[in-house]
């Protein structure tokens, strides 16, 4: 009896460090997916803020001094 004790306490214990180690395993791959996407998210904001830069200097050149919409 104190044998079959020891060995569902061992079991247990055995399983509970695989679940820890997948449950780090799950933690470290979605840690990573998070880095990913955060370097996306930066790049594609720096991609909008050149395109916007872009848009501001095309509107000047139309509507500042000496623009294209000017009147006569």
């Amino acid at each position: 009896m104190l044998a079959k004790v020891c060995v569902v306490a061992v079991v247990l214990v055995a399983l509970s460090g695989c679940a820890t180690q997948m449950q780090m395993e799950k933690n470290q791959k979605t840690n990573e997916e998070i880095a990913i996407l955060k370097s996306k998210m930066h790049r594609n904001e720096m991609a909008i803020l050149a395109v916007n830069r872009k848009a501001d200097a095309l509107k000047s050149l139309v509507e500042g001094p000496g623009g294209i919409n000017q009147q006569p």
